[in-house]
């Protein structure tokens, strides 16, 4: 009976890890596909999945700059500045020297923008 526990307990165990290895490879191709397709509410709802799972963060954090750059060319600033940190805040904990540079980068140009808006 001992050895039937163990052995039910291993293959659960086993079915369960490769169903979250499925769903964050799932989500990074999802990702990847809303990323090039440029709609934002599909690109938000995919970075959050992915973010949740707890997957690879060099591919959240380009998702959710590519995100940051989407709406910055539509106008839409509202937002940015949290995105921006967060990206910043992801970066750092994975020690992503690139996405973090990127980052401070997005909320240079934020800021810079609030800065000339609030002259006119």
């Amino acid at each position: 009976m001992n050895r039937v526990h163990i052995s039910l307990i291993g293959l659960l165990s086993l079915l369960l890890c490769n169903a979250s290895c499925f769903a964050t490879t799932y989500s990074v191709s999802y990702l990847k596909e809303f990323s090039t397709s440029r709609k934002t509410d599909s690109l938000i709802a995919a970075c959050r999945l992915l973010e949740l799972q707890d997957g690879p963060k060099v591919e959240l954090c380009e998702a959710y700059f590519k995100l940051g750059i989407g709406l910055w060319q539509e106008g839409q600033y509202e937002g940015l500045e949290d995105l921006g940190l967060h990206i910043r805040e992801i970066a750092k904990s994975a020690g992503l020297t690139k996405w973090e540079a990127k980052s401070e980068n997005l909320l240079g140009n934020i800021y810079s923008r609030r800065a000339m808006s609030n002259e006119q």
